[in-house]
C-alpha cells in the first residue's frame, strides 16, 4: 500500500501547477518555498552571479556591496528629480495643449458662426418665401371660393383645403 501512495505521490509532484511550488514552508528559509522561495528563484541568475563572486573573491563582493549602498541615495534622488520633471513636462504640456486647443476651437468658431449665420438666414427667407406662397395660394383659394369657381372640396378633396377665411358653405359637397 505504501508503494501505491508514494507513486501517487509522485505523479501528484509531477503535475503541479507551476505557482506551487511557492507555497510550501520549509525548515529554514533556505529550504523554504514560500515568499522567500519565490525571491530566490527571481533573483537567482543575479544571486548565484554574486555567491561566486564572493565565494572566490571576497574585495570584489565587498566593492560591489560597497558601490551598490553608495549609490542607493544617488539613484534614488535622480528617480525623484525623474518623477519631478516628468510631470512638470506633463502639466505644462497640458496646459499648453488646452492653450491650443483653444486657440483651435476659437479659430473654428470663427469659421463655424458665419456658416451658422448664413444657414440660418437661408432657412429664414426660405420660411419667408414658403410662407408667402402659401398666402398667396390661400387668398388665390379664398377668392376663387368667393366667387364659386373652387367648391369646399376644392382640388385636394372635401374638407381638405379650407377657404382662406376659415368657413365652410356646407351646401356645396362635390361628392353629392
Amino acid at each position: 500500500m505504501s508503494n501505491g501512495s508514494e507513486k501517487l505521490a509522485q505523479i501528484a509532484q509531477k503535475h503541479k501547477p507551476w505557482f506551487a511550488k511557492f507555497t510550501d514552508i520549509g525548515d529554514s528559509p533556505e529550504e523554504s518555498n514560500g515568499i522567500l522561495g519565490a525571491i530566490n528563484y527571481l533573483k537567482n541568475p543575479f544571486y548565484s552571479v554574486y555567491d561566486s563572486i564572493a565565494h572566490y573573491f571576497p574585495p570584489l563582493a565587498w566593492f560591489l556591496i560597497g558601490a551598490a549602498a553608495l549609490n542607493a541615495v544617488p539613484v534614488a534622488l535622480m528617480l525623484g528629480w525623474l518623477g519631478i520633471t516628468t510631470l512638470v513636462c506633463f502639466a505644462v504640456a497640458g496646459g499648453f495643449i488646452f492653450f491650443v486647443e483653444g486657440f483651435f476651437f476659437l479659430l473654428g468658431s470663427g469659421v463655424m458662426l458665419p456658416i451658422i449665420v448664413f444657414a440660418l438666414f437661408s432657412a429664414f427667407v426660405t420660411f419667408l418665401f414658403l410662407a408667402g406662397a402659401y398666402g398667396v395660394f390661400r387668398l388665390g383659394r379664398g377668392a376663387l371660393w368667393a366667387i364659386g369657381i373652387v367648391g369646399n372640396g376644392g382640388i385636394v378633396g372635401n374638407g381638405g383645403i379650407l377657404p382662406f377665411d376659415g368657413t365652410t358653405r356646407e351646401s356645396e359637397n362635390i361628392y353629392e
